[in-house]
């Protein structure tokens, strides 16, 4: 939708959502969200959302996923399925903080697909904020590991 840095109206929102733990701020950031992707894109009808995940610790602490959120709006919106495919299977600490170096050291091999998945051709991964593309690198690798062929991403603001 914009840039976190140039937009404080946006970050704002994000950063309360987030850190404020205001959940229904999602329906705000999501409406604008589906105008700008039904505006800009064309979105693939084999496709589906993916959430970025979050560690079960750093989950149980905020008592929601933002991404999850985001991409539980984005599947009512536009009719295209949400499935959960991925999980974190270590902590990788706060990445506001770290460099690019740091980020790319912390995300490597943190993910893996979940048991069960069904695999589809075509991933729009779902996340809050890009900053390096660290972790949104790494969840598309580990879905191409798996026979995902198309893997874009979907966030509120790039960074």
């Amino acid at each position: 939708m914009g840039s976190y840095r140039s937009s404080p109206l946006l970050r704002k929102a994000i950063h309360t959502l987030k850190y404020k733990r205001v959940p229904a701020l999602t329906d705000c950031l999501g409406k604008v969200l589906t105008e700008v992707l039904q505006r800009e894109f064309v979105l693939s009808p084999e496709a589906l959302f993916c959430p970025v995940p979050l560690h079960v610790l750093r989950r149980f602490s905020r008592g929601f996923n933002q991404a999850e959120l985001i991409a539980q709006y984005l599947e009512e919106a536009t009719a295209l399925p949400m499935r959960p495919l991925l999980c974190r299977v270590r902590s990788t600490g706060h990445q506001a903080w770290r460099d690019r170096s740091s980020r790319l050291q912390a995300m490597n091999g943190a993910f893996r697909v979940r048991r069960g998945s069904r695999i589809p051709k075509h991933v729009y991964l779902v996340d809050d904020v890009f900053t390096t593309g660290a972790t949104l690198g790494e969840c598309a690798n580990t879905l191409k590991m798996f026979g995902v062929e198309c893997v874009e991403a979907i966030v509120l603001a790039y960074d």
